[in-house]
């Protein structure tokens, strides 16, 4: 159970990583396509998104527990006792396990449309590069004046 457990939570920690590299990526090709980087805006929209899926999975969450029918036991004193009906527990695994795993899925098969990789990545980066250093050039003959 513990081993599944950490199976099922590995693409969690993986997306931690991935995250803040993407949007990097994100604020790049947006500077090298448009000329702006607007941190800000992409930040507030990714916080937005952020919370409206965190409020989406505990809505879901509830909502299999209900469809489930899951009812916590408890003894004559009040104190929780472990469930043991199978349909619940097979219910419980997955709210935590297959609905996250699913979601991970959709995910990763969003990178399939993510086209910042290969050579239009290294002509990005090239190009900005370029764009930057005409920037700093320009500020410093500014200064100079």
């Amino acid at each position: 159970m513990v081993f599944g457990l950490t199976i099922c939570g590995l693409p969690n920690k993986v997306i931690q990583v991935v995250n803040p590299i993407l949007t990097a990526e994100a604020l790049d090709y947006m500077e090298w396509k448009h000329g702006l980087r607007n941190e800000a805006l992409v930040t507030t929209v990714q916080g937005y998104f952020q919370k409206l899926a965190t409020s989406i999975t505990s809505w879901m969450s509830g909502m299999v527990l209900t469809w489930i029918n899951y009812i916590p036991l408890t003894d004559s004193l009040g104190n929780a006792v472990p469930q043991t009906d199978p349909g619940i527990l097979s219910g419980i695994w997955a709210v935590f396990c297959i609905l996250p795993g699913l979601a991970r899925g959709l995910y990763g098969l969003s990178f399939l449309f993510y086209n910042i990789h290969g050579d239009l990545q290294q002509q990005m980066i090239v190009e900005l590069a370029e764009k930057r250093a005409a920037r700093l050039a320009e500020q410093n003959e500014k200064t100079a004046d």
